[in-house]
């Protein structure tokens, strides 16, 4: 498998931003609330942004006339945005269209004739038959048992279709090594369906499924896929919600589990598990917009116990678990057991990163930032780093060379050549407030942190409170900072 990442041109088959049939009420409210989430955030300047978003902005800025808000914006933005996603996109995203066309497939093998007939129809003529009726919307409903693919064709979804399987442990969709399984061009959803063993041998991009239009996945597995590109299980160029999926043992040139330059929220109880990538991200890569949150599952049905898990992804370079240059938000996610080659274990950053309720343990790394690697702006609140490791690398729970606020964690049980727990280069920032650092090997930090104080430091001299300035890391009895 190739770890050059093809052409930015060769990268997309989907003619993104096409007018794809009519739009329902539910969607157009969802639309309009993401673009103003999402422009909330936006560092672009306005002449880099769609004539809606320069709207948006334009009306947003004249009904503030001209006031300031206080505080890190960031972290505030990324908090409104996962409300908004959990409040607003699990109530519209399910919109129905009363002029749908109805196909139950019937076959499992895979034929192409022309026509769906009842009693008689394969998944790829169901497919077919709903894309020749756009822009009217149409549901195909998909039976217990596994459907294999032997036509080397993708299933292409090019008019609004919902597929409904019979629940993710009992629907398959098998590629069989032989081609991509599913590429998305219109507003689609498919539900309750394990998609496996895709092979993406063209560089274009996600083995199970490619993205570049709108697309819901609930009770969605991606399992075993594998391309040459990015995305072993899921690349999407467009807009994706993931509401209690799974992506594991997918490969990929650059983002193992999915790989996105647009925009995906995953939402409920997710897992991001044991996928591999040549390059850069083995969980994910992100180069847009993604909001990774545990916070707000569907009900009903309540999700398995657990979810929200990163883990057991490796990377051939940087970032084993997530590899990210855009804007990404995670909430209540246990990064555990990650690995790569060079930098960053667990996390690489070099874009915008919020992490609220998180756990980043047990990672390790060739390089640097065994933990977690930071050249960008990061925000981490109520965090654990524990248990993180690298034998040749600096900064065994974090490595900094960007801006870092520590908020109300713990940093403890990290090891690395120097700064167990945290290592910042002298144009980095590394801010910390109520925060323990303990037991990191052969020190708790190197290269100096700010206290903003209420921190507890068992390997520090004592930093006076009126001070709340830079602070070496001087072995010493503990001590509050």
């Amino acid at each position: 498998m190739s770890s050059l990442r093809p052409p930015r041109a060769a990268r997309s088959s989907s003619p993104r931003g096409q007018a794809h049939g009519k739009t329902n009420f539910g969607f157009r409210r969802f639309r309009n609330a993401m673009v103003a989430a999402m422009v909330a955030v936006d560092p672009r300047p306005d002449a880099d942004l769609s004539s809606a978003a320069r709207r948006w902005r334009g009306a947003r800025a004249r009904s503030r006339e001209g006031s300031q808000m206080a505080g890190p914006q960031t972290t505030i933005h990324w908090r409104a945005l996962a409300t908004l996603l959990g409040g607003v996109a699990l109530g519209v995203l399910h919109v129905t269209d009363l002029r749908a066309a109805s196909f139950t497939v019937t076959r499992t093998d895979d034929t192409e004739r022309g026509a769906c007939n009842p009693g008689d129809c394969s998944l790829r003529e169901a497919i077919e038959a709903a894309n020749a009726l756009a822009p009217e919307t149409s549901t195909i409903t998909l039976p217990a048992g596994t459907y294999g693919l032997t036509i080397a064709q993708r299933l292409s979804m090019s008019a609004d279709i919902t597929i409904t399987g019979a629940g993710s442990a009992a629907t398959i969709v098998d590629g069989n090594q032989l081609v991509g399984v599913f590429d998305i061009i219109g507003t689609d959803e498919i539900d309750g369906i394990t998609v496996r063993n895709g092979l993406d041998a063209s560089g274009v991009g996600g083995g199970g499924i490619h993205n570049g239009g709108t697309f819901t996945g609930t009770d969605l597995a991606l399992d075993g896929n594998t391309t040459s590109g990015p995305g072993g299980g899921l690349f999407n160029e467009g807009t994706a919600y993931l509401i209690q999926g799974m992506l594991r043992n997918n490969m990929a040139a650059e983002g193992g589990g999915f790989s996105n330059t647009g925009f995906i929220s995953a939402l409920g109880s997710f897992t991001i598990d044991g996928n591999t990538s040549t390059a850069e991200g083995g969980g994910v890569r992100n180069d847009g917009f993604v909001s990774l949150d545990n916070t707000n599952p569907p009900v009903p049905p309540a999700p398995p116990t657990g979810g929200g898990t990163i883990s057991a992804n490796h990377s051939g370079t940087s970032g084993g678990g997530i590899y990210n240059t855009g804007l990404i938000s995670l909430m209540n996610v246990a990064l555990d057991g990650n690995r790569a080659a060079a930098d960053g274990g667990a996390l690489w950053n070099a874009g915008s990163l919020d992490v609220v309720n998180g756990t980043i343990s047990r990672s390790a790394a060739g390089g640097n930032g065994a933990g977690f690697w930071n050249d960008g702006t990061t925000t981490l609140t109520n965090a654990t780093l524990a248990n993180n490791s690298t034998v040749a690398g600096m900064g065994g729970a974090l490595w900094n060379d960007g801006v870092l606020l520590l908020d109300s964690g713990t940093v403890a049980g990290n090891g690395a050549s120097a700064g167990g727990g945290t290592s910042n280069n002298a144009s980095g920032t590394v801010e910390v407030r109520n925060t323990i650092l303990a037991a990191n090997t052969p020190d708790n930090c190197s290269g100096g942190i700010i206290s903003d104080g209420n921190n507890i430091d068992r390997c520090r001299r004592r930093l006076p409170a009126a001070e709340h300035g830079r602070a070496g890391c001087r072995p010493s009895a503990g001590s509050e900072l």
